[in-house]
């Protein structure tokens, strides 16, 4: 039977569900950066497009992923004219 595999958050001591919530945030922010860089948005770009103030954006491209929550990082990205969906899948086998 192949081992199951645990993410690094797991490895580090988190539980499961908090595990989760972390890769989450880190897979949303990452879809953020790279937004970003595609479009070649500036710092004054993203504060009107977010409506955010500086200190806000400069967390935000310096990874500080404690001060915002999923559903923040969510409404980013959907003011950057995108949607996340989230995919669920039963544990148990068939």
């Amino acid at each position: 039977m192949p081992k199951k595999v645990k993410s690094v958050f797991e490895d580090i001591g988190f539980t499961k569900s908090e595990s989760l919530a972390m890769s989450l945030k880190v897979d949303l922010f990452l879809n953020i950066i790279k937004i970003i860089r595609n479009r070649n948005l500036k710092s004054k770009d993203l504060q009107k497009i977010l409506a955010v103030p500086h200190s806000r954006v400069s967390e935000l491209m310096n990874a500080h992923l404690s001060t915002f929550s999923i559903e923040k990082l969510i409404t980013y990205l959907e003011k950057l004219g995108c949607t996340a969906t989230l995919s669920v899948k039963n544990q148990r086998a068939s």
